[in-house]
């Protein structure tokens, strides 16, 4: 099963490409809500055991956070993701979703 320990998430990356703190902090605020709208769908994925769309659908957060940020919920994604091109494991693949159930708590509270 997987472990979900990540390091905590930073935007440091943003600060390197040359934003201001409150640019890159304005970028995570908009990610908190892709990620939020993936999830339920992720979940539905999860429930009808299509391993195809949880792997389209992590895909597609996994890019914007790992673009913006690493550790935390960006290091999740990119495990996540890479899993499901290859797993079958429904548990594990449950094992991920709650992982990124809080992870994406972690973001919100680091963010908020």
């Amino acid at each position: 099963m997987p472990q979900g320990n990540y390091p905590p998430f930073t935007h440091d990356r943003l600060l390197e490409m040359g934003l201001s703190d409150e640019e890159a902090k304005e970028f995570i605020h908009e990610l908190i809500p892709q990620i939020e709208i993936q999830i339920p769908l992720i979940q539905e994925a999860v429930q009808a055991l299509d391993f195809h769309k949880m792997e389209r659908l992590t895909h597609s957060i996994k890019g914007s956070a790992t673009n913006l940020g690493t550790g935390g919920i960006s290091d999740l994604l990119v495990a996540f993701n890479t899993y499901l091109k290859t797993g079958t494991d429904i548990d594990i693949a449950k094992a991920y979703f709650n992982h990124l159930l809080r992870y994406n708590s972690e973001l919100k509270a680091q963010y908020s």
